[in-house]
Formats: C-alpha cells, structure tokens, sequence
C-alpha cells in the first residue's frame, strides 16, 4: 500500500519534482533577465536574492493548491481510512514529501549557487556573497507555513483555509508596512553600506548560529506537531469536503 501511495503521488506531481530539481538553475535565469534583460541597476547580491525568493514561491503555490489535488474528496477519505495503512500513513507520505521537496531545493540551489561563485571568482569577482543560506532560511519558512496551514486546511476545508491565508496575509502586510513606517530611519542608516553590509549588521556570526540553532528546532518541533494534529483533524474534516 505504501508503494502505491509513492507512486500515486509521483504521478500526480512529477513535473514539479522534475522543476524543484532544477529550481536552483531557474533562480540563476531569473537573476539573468532581471540584470541584463531588464537593464535594472543594483547590487549583483539583490539580483541573486530576488531570483532565489522568485524561483521557490512556485513551492508555495504548490502546498496551496496542489498537494491534496483530487485527494479533498469524502470518498478516497473514506477509502484511505479502510487501508492497512490507513489515513495516518497517508498523511505521514504527504509531510515526508514536502519535507524531501524542502531537502532538494536548498541542495538544488546550494549547487548552482556554488558554480555561479567559481565563475565569478574566475572573472576576478573575489568578493561575490554566496546565498545558500538564504535558500535554506526561505526552506524552513516554508515548513513553518505548511505547518500552520495544512492541519487547518484537513479541519475546516480549501475554502475556509484561503479565507484565514488571506487574512493571516493582510495582516503580515499592514505589519510590515508600519515598521518601515515606523524605522524608516533607522533602516536607511542600516542599508546605507550597501544590501552586503546589511546582511552583514542584521546576521553576525554569533546572531546566526544562535537563531539558526534554536528556529530550526522549533520548527522541526512544530512540523511533528502539525502532522499530529492533521491526524487527529484529519475524519473530523472530511464532512467540508465538497463530495
């Protein structure tokens, strides 16, 4: 039964695994039109950071709309109930996956990042920044928001789920924009040497090690938790599916 969850769900989402794959090199054609093509003035950096963040959103959009496609239904609910598995070893393979998708897309971007380095450092660019960090900070946010959402989106169903993602999204916006409002000064002075320099202020090595060390914990913590609760959330559920 396992194997053929496996294979239903390789099925059903083989072309983005064959994208996530090859998302590092998508982040790198982005920073490309988004320098050349579009003729932009920046820092190299920016470029870079803009097409990493570019090139994982197509992760996020996939947990929203893609990862429970055809399965939001009462009767493969009721079917995957009455396997030697059951719905608990359906939901494990639904948090596993995500879980390897995360693992290949930092490792995708990892490598092209560290090939975009050696070119640089051989046209003489000694002192271009490497982001793989970045990929594995945006990885984890990631895990953190499938977390929170896929344990509501098994209680209360897509439509009430996308109702509360906007909402949570508005809010998180009007947040956002009353600290700049608030530190626009502040800010300026913090970026003024540059986007580099920035990273730099905002993630010292100490500063890196301690919230890297503790946030990663917490969110490993929560995604165990999440698949719990889509457990315990998971029969109560299947009365909003639509049919």
């Amino acid at each position: 039964m396992m194997r053929g969850l496996l294979y239903k769900e390789w099925k059903q989402n083989k072309f983005f695994f064959i994208f996530i794959v090859f998302c590092g090199l998508v982040a790198y054609i982005l920073t490309f039109f988004l320098k050349y093509v579009g003729k932009l003035d920046g820092e190299d950096t920016v470029f870079r950071f803009i097409g990493i963040v570019l090139a994982t959103m197509p992760t996020l959009v996939y947990t929203e709309m893609e990862i429970f496609r055809g399965d939001d239904r009462k009767l493969w609910a009721y079917f995957i109930t009455s396997t030697s598995e059951g719905y608990k070893g359906f939901l494990r393979i639904k948090y596993e996956m995500f879980f390897a998708i995360l693992v290949i897309q930092c490792f995708s971007i990892e490598i092209f990042d560290e090939l975009y380095i050696c070119m640089a450092v051989d046209h003489g660019i000694e002192e271009a920044m490497s982001l793989g960090g970045v990929a594995m900070a945006i990885a984890f946010f990631q895990m953190l928001l499938f977390a929170l959402e896929i344990p509501i989106f098994l209680l209360f169903g897509k439509k009430k789920t996308e109702q509360i993602g906007m909402i949570v999204s508005i809010l998180f916006f009007f947040i956002i924009v009353l600290f700049f409002f608030l530190n626009v000064d502040y800010l300026v002075n913090i970026t003024d040497g540059g986007f580099e320099t920035f990273l730099e202020k905002l993630f010292t090595e100490k500063v890196k090690t301690l919230v890297m060390g503790i946030g990663n914990i917490l969110i490993l913590c929560t995604y165990y938790l999440s698949y719990k609760l889509s457990c315990r959330f998971y029969l109560k559920g299947v009365e909003h599916y639509d049919k």
